[in-house]
Order: C-alpha cells, then sequence, then structure tokens
C-alpha cells in the first residue's frame, strides 16, 4: 500500500493555511476528475508558484522548504480538499469536484530571491562536512543512549536511518549533476546500516554482493536496471555517513561496515525500492 508524503505545515514552519483565502477578490475554480495541477495553471493562466501561495501559503521558492513544501502541499490536499487518491509516488490527485480560487486581479508577487548556488560532488562534501556533521551532537556510532531515538523518522542524532534521511531531507536543491541518495548495508534479517550517498543525476538502483573469490556481483533485478554504472565504476561513489560522521569511497564505506560479513549492498536514489528489489 502506498503512503502518502505529507507534513504538518507547523513541522516546515508554516502557519496554517487559511481556508477558502481571507481575500474577497478570489474566484472558485471547479477541478475535474481528469485535472492536476499543471492542467489548472495553464488553464487560469497563473503561474503554479503563485496558484499554490495564493491558495495555500506556500511559497514553493522558498530555500528553507527545500523538499519539504510537496509535502505540505499534500497535507492540505487531504485535510482542505477532502483528497483521497494516490498516486504511485504518494501524492495526492484530484478526485473532480474539488474547489480551488484564483485572484480575480494580478496574482500575488511572489518575492525574488538571490539564486542558489548550484552543488557539484565537491561542494555537497563541503556542505555535509561543514553543515551536517555539526548537527549531530551525538558521539559517531553506536552508543548507551541511541535507542532513546528509536521511532524517529529523520533526526541528526538519531539511527542511522534517521539521520540518514535528515540528510536527504536537508540536501540541498540545486545541484549540478550530482544527486543525494541512500545505501543499505544487509547481513541477514538483523544487521543494517544506511547511510547517504552522491550519485550521479539519473542513477536509480544498484544491489551487489560479493562472491566466493571476494569479487563484486551486479545481482541489481533487471526492471531497474539503467545505465551501465558496473562496479569499478561505482565503487568510488562517495558515501555521506552521519551516523558515523564520516565521508568514504563506497568500496571503503562496505569494508569497514561489514564487520560481519560482506552481505549485500543496494544503492537507491529515492529510498523509495529499498524494500522492493530482491
Amino acid at each position: 500500500m502506498v503512503a502518502a508524503l505529507e507534513m504538518n505545515p507547523a513541522s516546515a514552519g508554516l502557519k496554517p493555511a487559511s481556508w477558502p483565502p481571507a481575500t474577497s477578490d478570489k474566484r472558485g475554480v471547479m477541478v475535474t476528475r481528469t485535472d492536476s495541477f499543471e492542467t489548472l495553471c495553464a488553464r487560469e493562466k497563473i503561474p503554479f508558484g503563485a496558484f499554490v501561495m495564493f491558495n495555500f501559503g506556500i511559497d514553493i521558492a522558498d530555500p528553507a522548504l527545500r523538499n519539504r513544501w510537496p509535502k505540505v502541499l499534500n497535507y492540505y490536499l487531504r485535510t482542505l480538499l477532502k483528497c483521497t487518491s494516490l498516486t504511485p509516488g504518494g501524492n495526492y490527485r484530484f478526485s473532480g469536484g474539488e474547489t480551488l480560487y484564483v485572484p480575480v486581479a494580478a496574482a500575488p508577487p511572489i518575492v525574488s530571491r538571490p539564486r542558489e548556488k548550484k552543488y557539484d560532488k565537491q561542494g555537497l562534501i563541503e556542505w555535509f562536512n561543514t553543515e551536517m556533521i555539526p548537527r549531530r551532537t551525538e558521539p559517531a556510532g553506536t552508543n548507551i543512549d541511541r535507542f532513546r531515538y528509536f521511532g524517529e523518522q529523520s533526526n541528526p542524532n538519531g539511527l542511522c536511518g534517521a539521520a540518514a534521511n535528515f540528510v536527504f531531507d536537508e540536501s540541498p536543491a540545486m545541484l549540478d549533476g550530482v544527486q543525494v541518495g541512500f545505501v543499505l548495508w544487509q547481513q541477514g534479517p538483523l544487521f543494517t546500516h544506511i547511510a547517504n550517498i552522491i550519485v550521479p543525476t539519473g542513477f536509480r538502483v544498484r544491489r551487489f554482493e560479493r562472491n566466493s573469490s571476494n569479487g563484486v556481483d551486479d545481482v541489481t533485478p533487471d526492471r531497474y536496471r539503467t545505465g551501465s554504472n558496473d562496479w569499478p565504476t561505482v565503487s568510488q561513489f562517495t558515501v555521506l555517513d552521519l551516523y558515523f560522521k564520516k565521508v568514504q569511497s563506497l568500496d571503503a564505506w562496505w569494508r569497514s561496515v561489514a564487520y560481519l560479513g560482506s552481505g549485500t549492498l543496494t544503492i537507491d536514489s529515492t529510498g523509495q525500492f529499498m524494500n522492493d528489489v530482491d
């Protein structure tokens, strides 16, 4: 079952939206079952950012919202518009009959912001070292108090999964030829460790395991195999491990975490396929 990607506006530092929009200078727009935000904005001749700002008070250009604004938008689609149908990616879609609003005068202005810096691989490493590692005030790696964070989804001081989700959520929006994904080491059903990894733009999923000759086999299911990234190339991808507060090549990271055996590695650019790759 697909889970909705939602965030309460308060968790994103936003005030609750006034619904319907408080201004009297508005006109209601009836949504059809086949509509999307793209078709509505095209039909009403209003930019998507202005449309979302007018209806829900979300400034999608705000760098502070980065990866959060789509989750807040999903929250409002469910709570205000009563949408119930989900896309495979976990976003709400219209059922038909909902009402949204457009301004009858000019669209509210969007404040122009300085152009964000684009981050390449080296820029992401510097960002991780200067902005992420200081956010983890707990000691690196295993410590006696770590289970007080059990169950948290995104926390720089949490267990490895929560720390990796925090890095992914905070990662810069403007990237240059790279993206931040996840890498999962597994040894049997109980022993796992997850961190983040810098992968090329367009990279999707790869799974590797060591063979009896200490070589590495690509065991990615065909349905996920894209591109020609083989192990010699992938082994030099950079791992950002907030839990252990370190930056390593993937090959070095695999050897350092495989204290119970080589296990398998799954590299995933979104984190959505970890449980589906088998």
